[in-house]
């Protein structure tokens, strides 16, 4: 399979350079990625929660695989996730939709997301998962269901982000290469 480019212009000296993204993972794998994430979630991940929120494995997968596809096939993983997500919930279409609007967006900024620095995987992993989070607690308002406790439901998001962004950042920092070529997704 051939490597993906990103055209960078540095404004200074002029020059246009290459940057080698990380290869999209073969369908396979991200099957069993995807398969793995959604067992991990409906059965380990709650043992694992703290305050309200859980480690959310599904958020993971779905940010692995976006930061290394085009936005249509990260659309389309972050969908079917979604979709895995909501079958195994009553949720309707809550996490289909903010799960793939959070693929998307990422598979557009990937390779601007440094891994070598711990603390910027931090806030980006925090960030995604929080936004997956507020994404889905406004489609379900859409749906017409009530959020009762809204304040018990940030609360729960917010510790959500925290806890997936520490559980994302070890695992980059234990296994580097799933941050792909060079250091960057």
């Amino acid at each position: 399979m051939s490597s993906s480019f990103r055209i960078e212009v540095r404004p200074r000296a002029g020059e246009v350079t290459k940057v080698l993204l990380a290869e999209p993972p073969p369908w396979w794998v991200a099957t069993l990625a995807l398969a793995g994430a959604l067992l991990l979630q409906s059965t380990v991940a709650p043992l694992l929660g703290f305050r309200g929120g859980v480690v959310s494995i599904v958020a993971l997968v779905t940010m692995w695989f976006a930061l290394r596809s085009r936005p249509a096939s990260a659309l389309a993983f972050g969908a079917f996730i979604g979709a895995g997500e909501d079958a195994l919930g009553t949720t309707g279409a809550a996490w289909t939709i903010a799960t793939a609007l959070v693929a998307w967006t990422l598979s557009r900024v990937r390779g601007h997301v440094p891994v070598d620095r711990p603390a910027l995987v931090l806030v980006a992993i925090a960030s995604a998962t929080l936004a997956r989070s507020m994404l889905a607690l406004a489609t379900l308002a859409l749906e017409g269901r009530p959020l009762a406790g809204i304040a018990t439901h940030l609360h729960a998001a917010l510790w959500q982000g925290l806890l997936t962004a520490l559980a994302g950042t070890a695992l980059l920092l234990a296994v580097p290469r799933l941050g792909g070529a060079r250091g960057r997704y």
